[in-house]
């Protein structure tokens, strides 16, 4: 009778199976910590309250004297001088005004000086009579030329001019952070609504999922961004 084949044997590799358990506790253990590790993170970065504040915004009026100088090569704020010059023979007036720059005609005479040496002048005369606690904002600021006259020299111009501007108290907003840290929401809203020279007032928290979390203000005060807002 012929020999009966063998039949190949089915081999299972308990072993190997067993070796691999440990590694994937390892990787599910590494995957726990990174996941610790990003919430933690997450928690100390954010929310982050982005607060901002609308200050009282007040009118200003000032009127004073400025001289234009023909014999000086830089405005003087303080004395309210800025430089200037004699409108050359055949220069354009309008390609002048595109440049910046006034022409004004005193008894036969053109009278060239710069605008941005004019809100110089101005925007430091205003910022002195609003206070040094005060803050102008220059994109407000107007003004109104009287007369122009000379002097016997003839190399000294003046005129009586009205400025007109806004400004707003300054703020500290440092120190609010302070106080702020870690109160509700509607608590730091009324707080900050009770300051002097401010109107209003709007808080939010990011990211947006926070604000359902948490309706209070980061204690963290690197958290906490005050911004103004003057429009």
């Amino acid at each position: 009778m012929p020999d009966e084949v063998s039949q190949p044997k089915r081999v299972i590799a308990t072993h190997s199976v067993r070796a691999t358990r440990p590694g994937r506790r390892l990787i599910f253990l590494f995957i726990i910590v990174v996941i610790g590790l990003a919430v933690s993170l997450v928690f100390k970065i954010w929310p982050i309250a982005k607060i901002s504040i609308k200050p009282d915004i007040h009118a200003l009026t000032g009127e004073f004297q400025i001289k234009v100088d023909l014999d000086i090569s830089s405005p003087n704020p303080a004395t309210r001088v800025m430089p200037g010059r004699i409108m050359a023979v055949g220069e354009d007036s309008n390609i002048l005004a595109g440049q910046n720059y006034f022409v004004r005609n005193i008894k036969g005479t053109s009278l060239v000086f710069s605008q941005a040496d004019l809100d110089s002048v101005t925007i430091s005369v205003l910022a002195k009579l609003a206070g040094e606690q005060a803050a102008l904002l220059p994109e407000s600021v107007k003004v109104e030329e009287g007369d122009w006259s000379v002097g016997s020299s003839g190399r000294l111009f003046f005129s009586n001019l009205t400025a007109r501007g806004q400004f707003y108290s300054r703020l500290p907003l440092h120190y609010w952070s302070q106080e702020v840290a870690g109160r509700p929401i509607k608590e730091v809203t009324q707080i900050l609504s009770d300051k002097p020279g401010v109107d209003k007032v709007e808080i939010r928290l990011y990211p947006f999922f926070f604000s359902n979390i948490s309706q209070k203000i980061p204690k963290n005060q690197s958290n906490i961004r005050f911004t103004l807002d003057t429009n």
